[in-house]
């Protein structure tokens, strides 16, 4: 019986040891490695239990209490390091340390994330020794939100787990795609980038898509002009889930009055260069009061007079100038622009800059904007943007055009401010734009309940107002400022975001990585090599000798 016992210790351990070496490689396979720990704990116990007599003489000798204390401090150790490990685990934190915060999240991927209010399921297309790098970012992103679950689904090896997500037409997922399933909606995204995925998350939690009209017949800027119009802002903007649509206010006319369409999320007034008919201001201003959202880019009368839309403007208290700011503080230049292009650093904490911090924007010939002196009633004016201290208002657009900046006495000096935003009361009841009091009706003719109604009378209703933000300048938002290290596009997205009442996407975007490669001629490419391949090699060679030398 005691020979038999004798095995039961190396069968133990090994089966301890094989339990382990199967969690570690296998973890998959739980009821195997579960059963090979738990048989060798059982075996080892059982052979102590037979020996427990020789164990009591071991206790009584010095050098086993010396072993135990041993023990003892290599249990506490492990013990501290597995705690620490845990804790890391379940509070895991970063260091971004590259120059352009290259593996941290945007803002804007932050925000998305963390305002999640439904599970989302992401789905990796692709062989599993080739998913890492979508791996490495989506982990990035569950760690901001537990609603993300992430799944590597390799269409060849798993062909059954890929066919419920092929469309009619496809016969194979293409390898890298990445699928984003919140359950009613799915979106597909061909490139595992920060952008695109946040792009996406957007469209599937968002459902519908809102519409922002263009103005156009007045000279505005095109939205799809690739050489000066705003063609990356209108595909910036459709990433983000709006759509952007043509709008000419005098094709529009019903029983003689310009209607705004009821389904605008806003409207978009984009530097226009010729003014506007009374009966189309007059049908903005009304759109607005019934709490429409309007964004007005306007420039400087030198690019095209217009009285009735600087009326119209003044009656939602705001003063667009009829000037042209300078900026004579040289810091445009730091970026090659000049004292014509105000560049920005410091904004107000509104909703729309608060994000900003230091982040530099520029505006190519601006207008001054700013509140009117005489309040109109129900109505809030919010600076937005400023320019510098060492800035004035030039009156003279003769002056400017010979290229004569410098500031007369008469002229109002800075800091002068180049962008608002405004929020207007709407005194009449909820309703849509077009139809404020009316109630909603479904297609056959019949009256259906507001959601207000339906969630119950107690239920607060949400006061509604109308929102425009007023930028003197058009240009800071065109095609050809888009790649300067500027954050224009951020600006204009977040005054959209902001208009269309989708705070929660308001935010600074993730940048492209910088290309920060050393370019030498020739002359520095030698002086390198010389460096290091005979410089330091021979400092080296030189110390070690002379260090052999005086131990001689």
């Amino acid at each position: 019986m005691k020979r038999t016992m004798v095995y039961l210790a190396p069968l133990g351990w090994g089966a301890l040891i094989a339990g382990l070496l199967l969690r570690l490689f296998q973890p998959e396979r739980e009821t195997l490695w579960i059963s090979c720990l738990l048989t060798g704990l059982v075996l080892t116990i059982a052979y102590l239990g037979t020996r427990w007599e020789d164990l009591l003489k071991l206790a009584r000798q010095r050098g086993a209490r010396y072993g135990v204390n041993l023990g003892l401090l290599i249990v506490l150790v492990a013990g501290i390091v597995v705690a620490i490990n845990y804790l890391a685990n379940r509070h895991n934190k970063r260091w971004d340390l590259t120059a352009s915060k290259q593996y941290t999240l945007s803002d804007q991927a932050v925000s998305v994330l963390s305002n999640l209010d439904r599970d989302l399921k992401v789905i990796i297309f692709n062989r599993k020794d080739q998913a890492q790098a979508a791996l490495d970012l989506l982990t990035e992103f569950t760690y901001h939100s537990d609603r993300l679950s992430v799944e590597v689904i390799d269409q060849e090896a798993e062909p059954a787990k890929a066919t419920p997500y092929q469309t009619a037409t496809e016969v194979n997922i293409p390898f890298g795609t990445i699928l984003i399933d919140s359950g009613k909606r799915v979106e597909r995204v061909s490139v595992a980038a920060e952008q695109d995925l946040v792009n996406a998350i957007i469209r599937v939690i968002k459902e519908g898509k809102k519409k922002i009209y263009f103005i156009e017949g007045h000279g505005e800027k095109a939205v799809d002009n690739t050489a000066t119009g705003l063609s990356i802002a209108k595909t910036k903007l459709e990433e983000s889930n709006y759509e952007v649509v043509k709008f000419h206010p005098l094709e529009s006319m019903k029983e003689g009055q310009i209607a705004i369409p009821e389904d605008a999320a806003a409207i978009a007034i984009v530097g226009p260069q010729r003014d506007y008919l009374p009966a189309e201001t007059e049908a903005i201003r009304s759109y607005l009061e019934r709490g429409g959202k309007a964004l007005f880019l306007v420039d400087p009368e030198n690019q095209g007079v217009k009285p009735n839309l600087v009326t119209l403007l003044r009656q939602l208290n705001v003063d667009v100038g009829d000037n042209v700011v300078i900026d004579a503080s040289g810091v445009g230049q730091l970026f090659g622009f000049g004292p014509e292009v105000p560049l920005v650093a410091s904004y107000s904490t509104h909703t729309i800059t608060q994000k900003f911090a230091n982040a530099p924007t520029v505006y190519p010939f601006v207008r001054s904007v700013e509140a009117a002196d005489s309040t109109a009633e129900g109505i809030t004016v919010t600076t937005l943007v400023s320019s510098s201290p060492n800035s004035w208002a030039e009156d003279d657009f003769d002056e400017l055009a010979q290229g004569q900046v410098r500031p007369d006495e008469d002229e109002r000096s800075g800091p002068l401010d180049l962008a608002v935003a405004l929020t207007i009361e709407v005194k009449e009841p909820a309703g849509n734009p077009e139809g404020a009091g009316e109630a909603a009706s479904s297609p056959s003719g019949e009256e259906e309940p507001s959601e207000s109604a339906a969630a119950g009378e107690d239920e607060p209703e949400r006061p509604r107002q109308g929102r425009a933000v007023v930028v003197g300048d058009s240009d800071f938002i065109s095609d050809n400022l888009m790649g300067a290290p500027v954050a224009n596009l951020d600006l204009f997205l977040n005054m959209v975001n902001w208009i269309a009442e989708d705070e929660d996407l308001i935010s600074i975007r993730p940048r492209e990585p910088e290309d920060r490669r050393i370019f030498m001629n020739e002359q520095q490419q030698r002086n390198v090599a010389y460096l290091s391949l005979l410089i330091i090699p021979g400092l080296v060679l030189v110390a070690g000798i002379s260090v052999w030398w005086g131990r001689r």
